[in-house]
Parts: C-alpha cells; structure tokens; sequence
C-alpha cells in the first residue's frame, strides 16, 4: 500500500464521515488478466437499511463487488439493502461463522 494509502486508512476509520473502511480486501486474476478486488465486511451489529445502503454505496464504487459475512440478525438488512439498490450481482451475503461467533461473543 502506498504512503499516501495507508494515511488515509488511519485517517478515516469505521464509523468517520469518510469512506467506510472495509474489513478486509480479497485480490484475485480475473479470466481477463486483471486483478479483481473484492470488500470484505464481517455484519455483527445491526443497522438500519439506509446505513448499509450508504456503506454498499461507497464499496461499491470501490471495489468489484463486496462478501458480507452476516450474522443472522443482521443478515435481512444486508439482503433488502442490496436488493433494493438493485447490486445483487456484486454482493453476496455469507452466514458468519458459528465457530468464529463463539470467540467474539
């Protein structure tokens, strides 16, 4: 990550008015050579539809497509907000983890 990168990832944390920090970037080739980036966002909390349509938004414009690894509770909002920005081709929503669940309740 360049300099200038890495300061604006420490300058605009989760939750800043700035872009939404991902929790993680998978990079990937894709068939045509390039290199595909895919967010990562692990949803524990739940939030309103608008909120996760603004953090879609921003990702989105970001990257190639975002991995939500939801728990149950705040997978029905990931999945109407997708829906209704109309971006169900770019997002994909994951069951977190129970093992992973266990260590972080």
């Amino acid at each position: 990550m360049p300099p200038a990168a890495a300061q604006a990832v420490v300058d605009h944390p989760a939750g800043s008015r700035h872009h939404h920090l991902t929790d993680g970037v998978v990079l990937s080739t894709v068939p045509d050579g390039r290199t595909g980036r895919s967010a990562i966002e692990v949803e524990l909390t739940r939030k309103t539809r608008s909120r996760v349509e603004d953090i879609l938004r921003g990702l989105l414009a970001r990257y190639d497509d975002v991995i939500y690894f939801a728990v149950p509770a705040t997978a029905g909002t990931v999945r109407a907000a997708t829906e209704a920005m109309g971006a169900g081709e770019r997002v994909r929503v994951r069951p977190y983890p129970q093992e992973a669940l266990a260590a972080v309740a």
